[in-house]
Protein backbone atom coordinates (compact mmCIF):
# COMPACT_ATOMS: atom_id res chain seq x y z
CA UNK A 1 0.00 0.00 0.00
CA UNK A 2 1.55 3.36 -1.14
CA UNK A 3 1.91 5.73 2.11
CA UNK A 4 -0.21 8.73 1.05
CA UNK A 5 1.28 11.57 3.71
CA UNK A 6 4.11 11.97 6.27
CA UNK A 7 3.40 14.07 9.63
CA UNK A 8 5.53 17.09 10.28
CA UNK A 9 5.87 20.05 13.01
CA UNK A 10 6.21 22.52 10.48
CA UNK A 11 3.25 25.02 12.39
CA UNK A 12 4.69 24.51 15.99
CA UNK A 13 8.00 23.24 17.44
CA UNK A 14 7.62 19.99 18.23
CA UNK A 15 8.78 20.39 22.33
CA UNK A 16 5.83 23.14 22.25
CA UNK A 17 3.63 19.66 22.52
CA UNK A 18 5.76 16.61 22.53
CA UNK A 19 3.38 14.16 23.97
CA UNK A 20 1.48 14.61 20.31
CA UNK A 21 4.63 13.83 18.80
CA UNK A 22 5.46 10.94 21.03
CA UNK A 23 2.13 9.67 20.29
CA UNK A 24 2.43 10.11 16.32
CA UNK A 25 5.72 8.46 16.33
CA UNK A 26 4.67 4.65 18.49
CA UNK A 27 1.69 4.76 16.03
CA UNK A 28 4.60 3.94 13.44
CA UNK A 29 3.76 7.09 11.13
CA UNK A 30 6.40 8.30 9.13
CA UNK A 31 7.56 11.39 10.92
CA UNK A 32 9.61 14.33 10.41
CA UNK A 33 10.37 16.45 13.25
CA UNK A 34 11.54 20.57 12.08
CA UNK A 35 12.81 21.73 15.15
CA UNK A 36 14.71 25.27 16.60
CA UNK A 37 15.22 23.34 19.75
CA UNK A 38 17.45 20.27 21.25
CA UNK A 39 15.40 17.24 21.02
CA UNK A 40 15.93 13.81 22.97
CA UNK A 41 18.61 12.22 21.27
CA UNK A 42 18.37 8.87 22.80
CA UNK A 43 14.60 8.43 22.13
CA UNK A 44 14.99 8.94 18.34
CA UNK A 45 18.23 7.12 17.58
CA UNK A 46 16.07 4.04 17.81
CA UNK A 47 13.27 5.29 16.18
CA UNK A 48 13.96 4.27 12.31
CA UNK A 49 10.52 5.99 11.00
CA UNK A 50 11.43 9.41 12.25
CA UNK A 51 13.78 11.91 10.68
CA UNK A 52 15.03 15.33 12.00
CA UNK A 53 15.16 18.52 10.89
CA UNK A 54 17.31 21.10 12.61
CA UNK A 55 16.94 24.55 12.30
CA UNK A 56 20.03 27.05 12.65
CA UNK A 57 19.88 30.51 11.52
CA UNK A 58 22.87 31.75 13.54
CA UNK A 59 19.73 35.04 14.85
CA UNK A 60 19.64 32.65 17.96
CA UNK A 61 18.90 34.36 21.02
CA UNK A 62 18.35 37.88 19.23
CA UNK A 63 15.29 40.13 18.54
CA UNK A 64 14.85 37.89 15.18
CA UNK A 65 14.44 34.61 17.54
CA UNK A 66 14.42 36.09 20.83
CA UNK A 67 13.54 32.23 22.20
CA UNK A 68 15.84 29.95 20.03
CA UNK A 69 19.33 28.59 21.56
CA UNK A 70 22.12 30.57 20.57
CA UNK A 71 23.62 29.53 17.15
CA UNK A 72 26.47 27.50 19.23
CA UNK A 73 24.36 25.72 21.48
CA UNK A 74 22.72 24.48 18.12
CA UNK A 75 25.76 24.07 16.63
CA UNK A 76 27.41 21.68 19.36
CA UNK A 77 23.64 19.80 19.20
CA UNK A 78 23.44 18.87 15.91
CA UNK A 79 27.32 17.75 16.07
CA UNK A 80 25.94 15.30 18.95
CA UNK A 81 23.15 14.46 17.11
CA UNK A 82 24.76 13.30 13.36
CA UNK A 83 27.06 10.95 15.40
CA UNK A 84 24.02 9.05 17.21
CA UNK A 85 21.41 8.93 14.65
CA UNK A 86 22.03 7.98 10.95
CA UNK A 87 23.32 10.52 8.62
CA UNK A 88 20.10 9.94 6.36
CA UNK A 89 17.18 11.14 8.49
CA UNK A 90 19.16 14.37 9.52
CA UNK A 91 18.21 17.06 7.61
CA UNK A 92 20.30 20.63 8.59
CA UNK A 93 18.19 23.58 7.79
CA UNK A 94 19.93 26.97 7.74
CA UNK A 95 16.87 28.82 7.29
CA UNK A 96 16.16 32.20 6.87
CA UNK A 97 19.28 33.00 5.11
CA UNK A 98 19.15 37.42 5.23
CA UNK A 99 20.74 38.84 2.25
CA UNK A 100 22.51 41.01 3.96
CA UNK A 101 26.81 40.77 5.06
CA UNK A 102 25.32 40.46 8.33
CA UNK A 103 23.00 38.01 7.45
CA UNK A 104 25.75 35.76 5.14
CA UNK A 105 28.17 35.94 8.01
CA UNK A 106 25.70 34.62 10.26
CA UNK A 107 24.66 31.97 8.12
CA UNK A 108 28.27 31.10 7.03
CA UNK A 109 29.29 30.36 10.52
CA UNK A 110 26.79 27.75 11.18
CA UNK A 111 27.80 26.13 8.10
CA UNK A 112 31.58 26.35 9.27
CA UNK A 113 30.88 25.00 12.33
CA UNK A 114 29.24 21.55 11.33
CA UNK A 115 31.19 18.61 11.65
CA UNK A 116 30.51 15.67 8.54
CA UNK A 117 28.38 16.00 5.42
CA UNK A 118 24.81 16.39 6.35
CA UNK A 119 22.33 17.38 3.76
CA UNK A 120 21.88 20.91 4.22
CA UNK A 121 18.68 22.81 3.05
CA UNK A 122 18.77 26.51 3.02
CA UNK A 123 16.27 29.46 2.06
CA UNK A 124 16.23 33.26 1.77
CA UNK A 125 14.18 35.13 4.10
CA UNK A 126 11.17 35.71 1.96
CA UNK A 127 9.09 39.07 2.08
CA UNK A 128 5.19 39.13 2.76
CA UNK A 129 2.69 41.65 3.67
CA UNK A 130 3.58 43.10 7.23
CA UNK A 131 7.24 42.35 7.15
CA UNK A 132 8.37 46.16 6.18
CA UNK A 133 9.53 47.09 9.84
CA UNK A 134 11.10 43.61 10.30
CA UNK A 135 13.41 44.43 6.37
CA UNK A 136 14.00 47.80 8.03
CA UNK A 137 15.56 46.57 11.35
CA UNK A 138 17.47 43.92 9.27
CA UNK A 139 18.91 46.49 6.47
CA UNK A 140 17.10 44.75 3.55
CA UNK A 141 16.89 47.21 1.00
CA UNK A 142 13.33 45.56 0.26
CA UNK A 143 12.68 47.70 -2.89
CA UNK A 144 16.20 47.21 -4.46
CA UNK A 145 16.90 43.67 -3.70
CA UNK A 146 13.27 41.71 -3.60
CA UNK A 147 12.34 41.78 -7.41
CA UNK A 148 10.67 38.50 -7.57
CA UNK A 149 7.11 37.62 -7.49
CA UNK A 150 5.90 34.12 -6.44
CA UNK A 151 2.48 33.51 -4.88
CA UNK A 152 2.16 35.70 -1.94
CA UNK A 153 5.62 36.19 -1.72
CA UNK A 154 8.48 38.40 -2.85
CA UNK A 155 11.84 36.57 -3.37
CA UNK A 156 15.02 38.38 -3.89
CA UNK A 157 16.93 38.45 -7.07
CA UNK A 158 18.98 35.70 -8.50
CA UNK A 159 22.08 37.28 -7.97
CA UNK A 160 21.68 37.27 -4.58
CA UNK A 161 20.98 33.57 -4.45
CA UNK A 162 23.92 33.30 -6.34
CA UNK A 163 26.49 35.01 -3.67
CA UNK A 164 25.17 32.82 -1.27
CA UNK A 165 25.13 29.88 -3.11
CA UNK A 166 29.05 30.80 -3.85
CA UNK A 167 29.66 31.87 -0.04
CA UNK A 168 28.64 28.62 0.89
CA UNK A 169 30.63 26.41 -1.41
CA UNK A 170 33.71 28.25 -0.79
CA UNK A 171 33.47 27.89 3.07
CA UNK A 172 32.54 24.42 2.94
CA UNK A 173 32.98 23.09 -0.87
CA UNK A 174 32.65 19.61 0.46
CA UNK A 175 28.82 19.90 1.19
CA UNK A 176 26.31 19.73 -1.34
CA UNK A 177 23.18 22.62 -0.54
CA UNK A 178 19.71 22.04 -1.25
CA UNK A 179 18.34 25.57 -2.49
CA UNK A 180 14.65 25.42 -1.13
CA UNK A 181 11.49 27.08 -2.31
CA UNK A 182 12.65 29.63 -4.76
CA UNK A 183 11.17 30.53 -7.61
CA UNK A 184 14.31 30.12 -10.01
CA UNK A 185 17.59 27.60 -9.72
CA UNK A 186 21.17 28.91 -8.77
CA UNK A 187 23.85 26.42 -10.95
CA UNK A 188 25.94 24.93 -7.40
CA UNK A 189 22.46 23.91 -5.85
CA UNK A 190 20.19 21.17 -5.66
CA UNK A 191 16.84 21.72 -6.56
CA UNK A 192 14.72 19.31 -4.17
CA UNK A 193 12.74 19.61 -2.02
CA UNK A 194 12.85 18.90 1.84
CA UNK A 195 11.24 15.63 1.42
CA UNK A 196 12.83 13.87 -1.29
CA UNK A 197 12.57 10.20 -2.21
CA UNK A 198 15.85 9.23 -0.56
CA UNK A 199 14.44 10.98 2.94
CA UNK A 200 11.42 8.96 2.49
CA UNK A 201 13.21 5.42 1.91
CA UNK A 202 15.62 6.18 4.90
CA UNK A 203 12.22 6.12 7.04
CA UNK A 204 11.01 2.62 5.05
CA UNK A 205 8.78 3.99 2.90
CA UNK A 206 9.23 2.33 -0.46
CA UNK A 207 6.02 3.57 -2.16
CA UNK A 208 4.28 6.75 -1.98
CA UNK A 209 1.19 8.80 -3.20
CA UNK A 210 2.99 11.67 -5.38
CA UNK A 211 1.74 15.24 -4.40
CA UNK A 212 -0.41 16.55 -6.74
CA UNK A 213 0.02 20.22 -8.63
CA UNK A 214 -1.60 22.95 -6.16
CA UNK A 215 -0.73 21.24 -3.09
CA UNK A 216 1.62 23.12 -1.66
CA UNK A 217 2.86 26.69 -1.75
CA UNK A 218 5.19 28.57 -4.92
CA UNK A 219 8.77 27.06 -4.81
CA UNK A 220 8.25 24.30 -2.53
CA UNK A 221 9.21 20.89 -4.29
CA UNK A 222 8.52 18.15 -1.74
CA UNK A 223 7.27 14.77 -3.40
CA UNK A 224 4.18 13.93 -1.06
CA UNK A 225 1.80 15.71 1.31
CA UNK A 226 2.57 16.69 4.98
CA UNK A 227 0.32 16.36 7.95
CA UNK A 228 0.47 18.19 10.25
CA UNK A 229 0.89 16.64 13.88
CA UNK A 230 -0.51 19.76 15.83
CA UNK A 231 -0.95 23.44 15.54
CA UNK A 232 -0.41 25.53 18.39
CA UNK A 233 1.46 28.66 19.67
CA UNK A 234 5.08 28.57 19.31
CA UNK A 235 7.07 30.09 21.96
CA UNK A 236 10.36 30.73 20.11
CA UNK A 237 8.62 33.97 18.85
CA UNK A 238 10.82 34.61 15.85
CA UNK A 239 9.66 37.78 14.30
CA UNK A 240 9.23 36.60 10.91
CA UNK A 241 7.42 33.37 11.18
CA UNK A 242 4.60 32.77 9.14
CA UNK A 243 2.65 30.51 11.05
CA UNK A 244 1.68 32.97 13.51
CA UNK A 245 -0.67 34.26 11.38
CA UNK A 246 -1.59 31.09 9.33
CA UNK A 247 -2.39 29.36 12.49
CA UNK A 248 -4.35 32.16 14.54
CA UNK A 249 -7.53 31.71 13.26
CA UNK A 250 -7.46 27.88 13.52
CA UNK A 251 -6.16 28.32 16.94
CA UNK A 252 -8.78 30.75 18.06
CA UNK A 253 -11.69 28.17 16.51
CA UNK A 254 -10.47 25.28 18.52
CA UNK A 255 -9.12 27.12 21.99
CA UNK A 256 -5.32 26.89 23.33
CA UNK A 257 -5.13 23.38 22.89
CA UNK A 258 -3.03 21.85 20.06
CA UNK A 259 -4.65 20.28 17.67
CA UNK A 260 -3.68 17.07 15.93
CA UNK A 261 -4.79 16.19 12.54
CA UNK A 262 -6.10 12.85 12.41
CA UNK A 263 -6.28 10.30 9.92
CA UNK A 264 -10.13 10.15 10.29
CA UNK A 265 -11.38 13.15 8.11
Amino acid sequence: MKTEYVYATEMSDPVMNWPAVDRVINEGHPVILYSKATLPIDYLKDKSNVAIGITISGWGGTWLEPNVFAPNVMIDYFNKLIKEIPIERVLLRVDPVIPTTEGFLRALRVIKGIVGKPRVISSIIQYYSGHEKIFHKLGISRMITYKEKHGRALFPKKIVAEMWIDCVKKTRPDLDITLCGMPYEVEGAIHDGCVNENLLRALSVEEFVAIEPGFQRPGCKCVIKKRQIYLGRCNHGCAYCYANKDNARIIQRSGDEPVRTNDEE
